[in-house]
């Protein structure tokens, strides 16, 4: 039985809540950096007083979806489990409760299927056009059907989210070994010589290419963009895209440079490694050669990963749309220790991340079956394409599978993080 199709404003109109919140009552204040893509495990909150909130804040409650409509955060849906105050980065939804459930419309909202139809806007505008994006047609199913399907992806979906936690909690562990290493930057107090980023780059700050997205082929460049690396600063497994150009050999990364986020995602870096394959990157993104007799590529990306970098982010970012340019990038100041300490930091972290690859591939496992089930499912418009996969038992056995993988990885992980740490 095919679905049928609805607008969305007909069944999740466009509405904030009418909750009253007390102007002196600290309350959850959604920005989308607190999102994990994918996901929409909220990483981290923020609380902000009503009387303090601009004008182009609203409040939302537990009833609402909250899309996040700019790039490079298409993928961040928020299903709130409490009122709040979002800016207008969300378009705040309200599902009907007689006609759509709310974690179908989150799932659908998250789908590949629904992110083909998000880039047809053009990968050169910066966000989704909101009439049109209210006007798209949804699936529909039964209430029923909805809860059915919904009840599928979730056993999926958990062990994500579970993996969403632990990665976020394994990337606290090369801050700490930085700090345990190297001490706090901002005190210094071991008391190592300051350079400049600049000062220790080979050559000038360079933006990467300017060029259309193309369909990415075996032995063809991997054409990087913000939204391909992780807050954590990995490469996304999948989504990889290729550049219909040329001329990108003078864009091709090398072992040792880092990217820097030039607009949007600023404090975003990336460290390429050669395993990532042949790789080119966009003009949203900075690249930085370093002079490796002064600095380990890898002391400095850690350097990244701390509240040290973070503030010097916060107090550098300009515009409402947050960007740093080249030359203010060159500014910032890195503590510089002796380059056979750093040697032996670079040691520890290459053998933290070699594990944290491993229990990725076999998390992305889950992930993936997630987005092919997504995908049939709204592709086909049939309810019944997913059922069948519950009902024949395929989530289940994969699930339990990568679970088992997965809580292997986390303990290894673990055991890493504390004999690293332990210098």
């Amino acid at each position: 039985m095919n679905m049928r199709t609805v607008p969305l404003e007909q069944i999740a109109p466009p509405q904030t809540s009418s909750v009253s919140l007390d102007p002196d009552a600290p309350v959850w204040f959604l920005t989308p950096d607190q999102v994990q893509s994918r996901t929409g495990y909220i990483v981290s909150r923020k609380n902000v007083r009503p009387a303090d909130a601009s004008k182009n804040m609203y409040v939302f409650d537990d009833a609402n979806v909250l899309y996040s409509k700019f790039r490079p955060d298409l993928k961040k849906v928020v299903c709130p489990d409490e009122p709040g105050i979002a800016t207008e980065q969300f378009i705040p939804l309200r599902p009907r409760s007689d006609l759509l459930d709310r974690d179908y419309l989150m799932y659908y909202l998250r789908s590949d299927y629904f992110l083909s139809f998000a880039n047809t806007f053009g990968a050169r505008r910066p966000e989704v056009m909101k009439a049109r994006f209210l006007k798209h047609r949804i699936p529909l199913p039964s209430l029923p059907e909805q809860r059915s399907i919904v009840g599928m992806l979730k056993r999926a979906d958990e062990l994500n989210k579970n993996r969403a936690k632990a990665d976020f909690v394994a990337a606290r562990i090369l801050p700490a070994l930085f700090y345990e290493m190297f001490g706090d930057p901002v005190a210094n107090r071991k008391g190592w010589s300051v350079k400049t980023l600049g000062e220790i780059a080979v050559e000038s700050p360079k933006r990467g290419i300017d060029a259309s997205v193309a369909e990415w082929t075996k032995g063809s460049p991997r054409y990087v963009r913000i939204s391909d690396i992780t807050d954590d600063g990995c490469l996304e497994d999948g989504g990889a895209v290729g550049l219909d150009s040329d001329n990108w050999a003078p864009y091709r990364l090398s072992s040792g440079d880092i990217l820097f986020a030039g607009t949007t995602m600023v404090g975003k870096t990336y460290l390429y490694q050669p395993r990532d394959g042949l790789c080119v990157y966009d003009n949203s993104l900075i690249r930085f050669r370093l002079n490796c007799d002064r600095v380990s590529p890898w002391y400095l990306f850690a350097l990244t990963q701390t509240a040290y970098y973070r503030n010097w982010i916060e107090r550098h970012k300009q515009g409402m749309v947050p960007n740093i340019s080249p030359k203010k990038y060159s500014s910032f100041r890195v503590p510089c220790p002796p380059i056979s300490l750093q040697k032996d930091f670079t040691v520890k972290v290459k053998r933290l991340m070699d594990i944290r690859k491993k229990r990725s591939v076999a998390g992305g496992k889950t992930q993936n079956l997630l987005d092919v089930l997504l995908y049939r499912t709204f592709d086909k418009g049939s309810a019944e394409t997913l059922l069948e996969a519950g009902n024949n038992g395929a989530i289940s056995e994969t699930v339990e599978a990568n679970s088992r993988l997965g809580q292997n990885g986390n303990e290894n992980q673990s055991d890493a993080g504390k004999r690293n740490v332990s210098v």
